[in-house]
Order: C-alpha cells, then sequence, then structure tokens
C-alpha cells in the first residue's frame, strides 16, 4: 500500500552509512549526502537512491547472479531488507535478469505505464537462452502512471521523477533526481544520435532539471545544453 515504507527499512540506524562529501566551513563541517550510489558487476553499473523513509533500486542484475547483487548491495553497507522498491530501466538481461527474484522476496517492484508489454517477450527471450529466472508475478507489479511517479517517490522521501526516454528501446525509462541526476539505463548521450527523436527525449531530460546522467555502462556524462 503506498504511503507505507518497506517495514525493514531501518532508517534509524542508516545515516552513519550515507556516501557524503566532506565540505570545509570555518568553524563548521557540512556533511552533504550524495543522493545516487552505485556498485558495478558483470560491466553493468546499479544504482541505489536512499530517501528519508526508503531505498529504491534502480536496475538490478543478470539472471541468476542474486549473489553478487547481494555483495554489491553489502559492499554499500546494505541488504536486501534494506530495499524500500526497485525499478528497471528497460527489460534486458543485464539491468532486469533478477526482477522476478527480488520481487519473489517480497520487494514491490515499480513498473510504468510503457514498460509492463515489453515483460513477456523479455522471460521468453531468457527461457530460449536456457537460463534460469524466477518469473515476474505480473499481479502483483506496483503500476505507477508517469505522472504520479514524483508523488509516489515522496512516499519514501525522495525527490524526484521518472521519465519515459524511449531511445535505447520503446520500454526504457530514466530516473530524474531533484538535485539533477538522472540514471539513464542504456541511453546514449545526445551528441551520439543522428535521430531527432531521441535527441528531442534528451531536451526534455534537460528542460526538467537533469544535469548529469548516469549511464549503466561507463562514466557519468553531462546532459548537453542544447542536443
Amino acid at each position: 500500500m503506498w504511503g507505507i515504507p518497506h517495514p525493514a527499512y531501518r532508517s534509524s540506524n542508516r545515516e552513519h552509512q550515507w556516501h557524503r562529501s566532506l565540505v570545509h566551513s570555518l568553524p563548521l563541517l557540512l556533511y552533504i549526502p550524495m543522493p545516487l550510489r552505485s556498485f558495478s558487476y558483470k560491466s553493468t553499473h546499479y544504482y541505489l537512491v536512499e530517501g528519508e523513509k526508503g531505498l529504491l533500486a534502480f536496475d538490478v542484475g543478470w539472471p541468476g547472479t542474486i549473489r553478487s547483487y547481494i555483495d554489491g548491495l553489502k559492499s554499500l553497507g546494505f541488504t536486501l531488507s534494506d530495499l524500500s522498491c526497485f525499478m528497471v530501466s528497460h527489460f534486458h538481461i543485464d539491468h532486469a535478469g533478477i526482477a522476478g527474484e527480488l520481487q519473489s522476496r517480497g520487494i514491490p517492484f515499480l513498473v510504468f505505464p510503457s514498460q509492463e508489454e515489453a515483460i513477456a517477450g523479455f522471460e521468453s527471450f531468457m527461457a530460449r537462452k536456457g537460463m534460469a529466472f524466477t518469473p515476474i508475478d505480473l499481479e502483483a507489479l506496483e503500476r505507477v502512471p508517469f505522472e504520479e511517479s514524483r508523488r509516489i517517490l515522496a512516499t519514501w522521501g525522495i525527490g524526484g521523477e521518472v521519465l519515459p526516454t524511449p531511445v535505447h528501446s520503446a520500454d526504457s525509462v530514466s530516473l530524474l533526481l531533484d538535485g539533477g541526476e538522472v540514471a539513464v539505463g542504456d541511453m546514449p548521450p545526445a551528441h551520439q544520435l543522428a535521430e531527432e527523436e531521441g535527441r528531442a527525449v534528451w531536451r526534455l531530460v534537460g528542460e526538467r532539471g537533469g544535469r548529469r546522467a548516469f549511464p549503466a555502462h561507463g562514466r557519468p556524462f553531462p546532459v548537453e545544453e542544447r542536443p
């Protein structure tokens, strides 16, 4: 039910585990929390956003790699029980491979209007390739309209919204935080796109406040002002 953070999230003892930048301001020391954190394996970056009341995961690993994902969480001081919810940028195996397994462990799976139709093809591909995976429970999906994403994220004290960004794939979405950070999955930089439609998506991201993009592969890059 929306409005009730995941019961396992222990906000009272998480503050000391935030990744902080230390800024010297005499005579005080100011700690600035970094809202977008990540760990990586198999050449893919997986992001976490820690809000005041919960932890959101963005993209969740290759099929059969739940142990690697748990180890990645551990490297940042978290466990699976700390996850309040998760979402994926799109339904490819390096981004959503363990989605069904996380969902089966009781972690809410946020899915957006452009994404649900991609699930059947995604699971069919894994089955054809003989990959071990836990099927996604369609009835248990938390379906979130894009226009409601800000309100839903605020449930966990996260300032931001989810935008449709159908450049890499039709089901691709991006997570834009109020600080200007935007997790973009596999969406390439605007200057690498020849099609006007893709560049228009980047203009939307910039107009909504995106300043620095965090991709699933490679290093972060600035959002171009006039793509």
